[in-house]
């Protein structure tokens, strides 16, 4: 039997959506597909310039080269529409949040 992973409510078989909170089941096709892998956030590690290549690349499960590359490329081929959309996205995307270093053991 299936459980919803939101709500705890059970699952008939072959669900796409839980039925009591409406969350897509996971391991469906509505599921991979309305999820992204993260959120947009920009990458405070793997930047070059802002991040927002990287997030894009993250979220979305895309190769970070390409993702480089193509906004290079056009970058060169339409420098006014993807100059002013990765300025946009810099200014207004927000930035991962800082990872809080962990406690140190417990001595006893």
């Amino acid at each position: 039997m299936m459980y919803c992973s939101a709500c705890g409510k059970e699952l008939a078989t072959g669900a796409r959506f839980c039925p009591h909170c409406g969350a897509a089941v996971a391991g469906s096709p509505a599921y991979t597909s309305a999820r992204p892998a993260r959120p947009l956030l920009r990458s405070r590690t793997d930047r070059v310039l802002g991040g927002v290549c990287a997030a894009f690349a993250f979220t979305y499960g895309w190769d970070l080269t390409l993702v480089r590359v193509l906004t290079v490329v056009g970058t060169v081929l339409l420098p006014p529409f993807v100059l002013i959309g990765y300025l946009a996205a810099w200014m207004f995307m927000p930035e991962e949040p800082v990872a809080a270093p962990s406690p140190p053991p417990n001595q006893a």
